[in-house]
């Protein structure tokens, strides 16, 4: 149906973006993230969830720094 393929367009193309965003596939403890593996039979088109602003958020802080170790970035994103 056209409400069907219009869903679809719609989440692939909420997919491209946030993959072109650089937004990494879902862990094993995120499988509600909007990049897991929805395509799957019978699961529902996910919307955009917390993990994915918050992964967002983190890939595109100004606080981080190309060469930064885990610690100093740990740091600079808890505020220290």
């Amino acid at each position: 149906s056209d409400r069907h393929e219009q869903s679809l367009l719609r989440a692939l193309v909420k997919e491209c973006v946030l993959r072109s965003m650089g937004l990494p596939e879902n862990t094993s403890r995120q499988k509600k993230a909007l990049l897991s593996a929805w395509t799957s039979v019978g699961k529902p088109y996910p919307s955009f969830t917390d993990f994915d602003r918050y992964m967002l958020w983190i890939l595109y802080n100004p606080r981080l720094k190309p060469g930064m170790s885990r610690i100093e970035a740990t740091r600079k994103l808890l505020g220290y």
